[in-house]
């Protein structure tokens, strides 16, 4: 993968996918039952070999350690062409990830959610809206002391009852691999 990109993260949903997906904790999850009962699901798209991703997993962690008590559920996606199980549970294990990658080599939730670069999150109301997409913050590499924490904001706007400002943002990361 080259350098790290961004793109805006324009995208309508129509509907969750129901494709089943194994994740690296062995279990088989549905987008649309991870949102169930839950206040507020977050996604963020992966890719192993991008530097943005590197950079923003100590990041990524301590946000889901900040909302896990108030039951914000958190997933990867790797839906690079190449996913594979065997690949993101060395992946996981070696990032320390508390949440599952679920593993999408078909692309359903890429195509669903319009994901294009690795650390594009989307955050998820209980009834499956998107109410944020976009970056994960407005870091690339190597990372600021003080960047605009957008999906933090987002959440902490949905968990109060409000609509993220801004909803929408650029991604910075490397393409995610689909050809």
């Amino acid at each position: 993968m080259s350098g790290c990109a961004h793109a805006p993260g324009l995208h309508q949903v129509a509907a969750l996918p129901d494709t089943p997906l194994l994740a690296t904790d062995r279990e088989t999850y549905k987008l649309s039952e991870l949102v169930a009962g839950a206040p507020a699901t977050v996604v963020e798209f992966f890719s192993a070999d991008c530097p943005c991703q590197d950079a923003h997993d100590e990041r990524l962690i301590a946000l889901y350690r900040r909302y896990q008590a108030q039951g914000v559920r958190f997933v990867v996606v790797d839906a690079n062409y190449s996913a594979a199980l065997d690949h993101d549970l060395a992946e996981a294990k070696d990032r320390n990830y508390p949440f599952p990658i679920l593993v999408d080599p078909g692309g359903a939730l890429i195509k669903a959610l319009g994901a294009k670069y690795a650390t594009y999150s989307v955050l998820l109301d209980p009834q499956g809206r998107v109410r944020y997409r976009g970056g994960f913050d407005s870091d690339r590499h190597p990372l600021s002391a003080h960047p605009k924490a957008y999906l933090d904001e987002a959440i902490a706007a949905v968990l109060a009852g409000r609509d993220p400002n801004p909803a929408e943002t650029k991604t910075l990361g490397c393409a995610l691999e689909r050809w």
